[in-house]
């Protein structure tokens, strides 16, 4: 071998030599694996004076957050994409798991419970980059309101109205929007004033078929039945849009003689803005 190539080889072995001993000095640091996120919670479809509630539950990555402002960060987390559940605590309604139970007295449903709100959703970790979602709440309590004009009879002499209404859900999955109940009813509390028969009710649902029975008591000691009425086509779209109420009206028809029937027609469904009723 000649000089040239001889020199050659012993300046690329110590090329090599340094470039090594640099590498070794300056140690690679690790990429993190873990990253932040922050959530929105957007209140906006609810009933007309119902309030956003003073605080809500996020359940992540097994863990139950408690938050009472609309925007808030999410604890660090290994990056990636995780479930968002998203509820509130409310009156006469328990939550185990995902499922949320409207509770109930020997077959009848609380008629009005609080307003719950939920939100599924999810969000993605990503290292260097900080995501915000956007929980749009939803309302999942519906009002429902009716009101039965006299236009037969004598109002005066109604002292009080018994009222069932069956078809009723009592529990909810928060996750699947899935609606259940066995033969279950609410007993609306029906009040007068005037010529007017109103009550109104809070559901978290409905399933089946929709039939209202009424007894009415008079002063004079007569009561008259209406009967079951199915309602089933009147409140066909009632499980959605629950932040927009349902309000049913009627002409109730209670003749004075002594073995007649009550009976009631012209029914209307009328939407409402789904907050505090009259």
């Amino acid at each position: 071998m000649n000089s040239f190539y001889k020199n050659a080889l012993y300046a690329f072995v110590l090329l090599a030599l340094l470039l090594q001993g640099a590498c070794a000095k300056i140690p690679l640091k690790d990429l993190p694996t873990t990253s932040t996120a922050s959530l929105h919670t957007d209140w906006t479809l609810r009933g007309t004076g119902i309030d956003i509630p003073a605080e809500y539950s996020v359940d992540i990555d097994g863990r139950t957050l408690t938050f009472k402002e609309s925007e808030n960060d999410l604890p660090e987390l290994e990056t990636g994409t995780y479930p968002i559940v998203i509820y509130n605590t409310a009156e006469h309604i328990t939550l185990q798991g995902s499922n949320a139970t409207v509770s109930t007295k020997d077959g009848s449903v609380e008629p009005l419970p609080g307003w719950l709100f939920t939100a599924v959703t999810e969000v993605s970790y990503e290292i260097f980059e900080k995501h915000t979602v956007t929980a749009a709440m939803e309302q999942q309590v519906r009002l429902l309101e009716m009101e039965l004009t006299i236009t037969e009879g004598n109002p005066e002499r109604i002292t009080r109205v018994e009222a069932q209404l069956t078809g009723i859900a009592n529990n909810l999955d928060i996750r699947t929007r899935t609606l259940s109940g066995d033969h279950l009813n609410v007993q609306p509390a029906f009040t007068r004033t005037g010529d007017k028969l109103r009550a109104n009710v809070r559901l978290i649902g409905i399933t089946g078929t929709q039939h209202l029975s009424l007894r009415i008591l008079f002063s004079d000691g007569r009561e008259m039945h209406t009967g079951a009425i199915d309602l089933s086509e009147l409140l066909k779209g009632f499980n959605s849009d629950k932040h927009l109420g349902t309000k049913l009206t009627a002409d109730i028809h209670t003749p004075i003689e002594t073995g007649m029937t009550a009976s009631i027609s012209g029914w209307k469904n009328v939407e409402t803005s789904g907050g505090t009723a009259w």
